[in-house]
C-alpha cells in the first residue's frame, strides 16, 4: 500500500450494497482498517448506516478515524466511492 501517513481519505458509502444499511461483509471495513494502520485520517459518510453501526463494525477505531454524518467538505487527498447512490 502506498504511504498514507497523514493523508486525508473520504470514504463515501459503507454498506455492502447501495441504498441499504446492511454492513455485513462490507469491503469498506477492510479498506478503512488498512487505512487506519497506515495512519491516514479517514472520514466516512453513508446516509443509510447509523453512526453507531459504523463504530461497532470498526471495533479498532483510532484517533485517526472520524465519522461524518453529512457530506464531507474538507479537502481530501483521496476519495473512495463504495456502493454509494447519489440522489439529486
Amino acid at each position: 500500500m502506498a504511504d498514507l501517513l497523514k493523508q486525508r481519505i473520504a470514504v463515501l458509502g459503507f454498506a455492502f450494497k447501495a441504498d441499504t444499511g446492511d454492513t455485513r461483509e462490507s469491503a469498506a471495513i477492510t479498506l478503512i482498517r488498512d487505512f487506519q494502520s497506515e495512519k491516514a485520517f479517514v472520514n466516512i459518510y453513508d446516509p443509510q448506516v447509523p453512526r453507531d453501526q459504523i463504530w461497532m463494525d470498526l471495533q479498532e477505531a483510532s484517533p485517526h478515524l472520524s465519522i461524518e454524518t453529512s457530506m464531507p467538505t474538507s479537502p481530501f487527498h483521496h476519495i473512495l466511492i463504495l456502493n454509494y447512490s447519489f440522489r439529486s
